[in-house]
């Protein structure tokens, strides 16, 4: 199995771990902070490109009405 060329990372931004920047537009341009830089490292070395996304409803996720929210939710979307 080949590791993929793109990734698609949720993130819940959190003082110091992972902090986002945004451009005008409001999308997630960059990422600082441990995790952030942790990911640029990883891409240079394994030669992936990437995108964070946000939940909408900025939450980790928990289920409601028997259907997960959150960072959960979205992951569960994919599958």
């Amino acid at each position: 199995m080949s590791f993929p060329k793109f990734l698609r990372i949720a993130i819940m931004p959190l003082r110091h771990v992972i902090e986002i920047r945004k451009d005008e537009e409001g999308k997630i341009k960059s990422a600082g902070g441990v995790e952030g830089e942790l990911v640029e490292i990883l891409s240079s070395k394994l030669g992936f490109d990437y995108e964070f996304i946000l939940p909408d409803d900025r939450s980790w996720g928990k289920i409601e009405d028997d259907v997960w929210n959150g960072m959960v939710g979205m992951a569960m979307k994919l599958t």
